[in-house]
C-alpha cells in the first residue's frame, strides 16, 4: 500500500471511530455500531496477511492505531482550545472516565 493510500485509510478509520461514537447512544445501537465496526474494516486499515500455508498470522493495525491516534490528539486539541484546560489535565481526566467505563 503506497504512503498516500495509508494515509487515507488511517482518516477513513478515524472518520469511523467518530461514526461508531455519533451512533453508541441511539435507540438502534447495536445494528448502528455494526454498522460503523463494519466500515471500519472496510476502509483497510487493518491488514491481514496468512502465510506459510496458513501457519503464520500477521496483523497490521499500524494504519487503524495512526487514525486514532490523530483522532484522539485533535479531540485534546480541541478541548484545549474550547476550556483553556491544559494538555496533561485533560488527559488525566479522559483516563478517569475510560478507567470508569470498564467498571461501571
Amino acid at each position: 500500500m503506497s504512503d498516500a493510500a495509508a494515509f487515507e485509510a488511517a482518516k477513513a478509520y478515524g472518520h469511523a471511530v467518530l461514526d461508531a461514537v455519533s451512533v453508541s447512544g441511539a435507540d438502534d445501537n447495536g445494528r448502528l455500531m455494526n454498522l460503523a465496526a463494519q466500515r471500519a474494516l472496510d476502509v483497510d486499515a487493518v491488514e491481514l496477511t496468512v502465510e506459510d500455508g496458513g501457519h503464520e498470522v500477521t496483523v497490521d493495525i499500524s494504519r487503524a492505531l495512526g487514525g486514532t491516534l490523530i483522532l484522539v490528539n485533535a479531540l485534546v486539541a480541541e478541548l484545549r482550545l474550547h476550556t483553556g484546560v491544559e494538555e496533561e489535565v485533560i488527559i488525566a481526566t479522559i483516563r478517569e472516565r475510560f478507567d470508569g467505563a470498564f467498571t461501571s
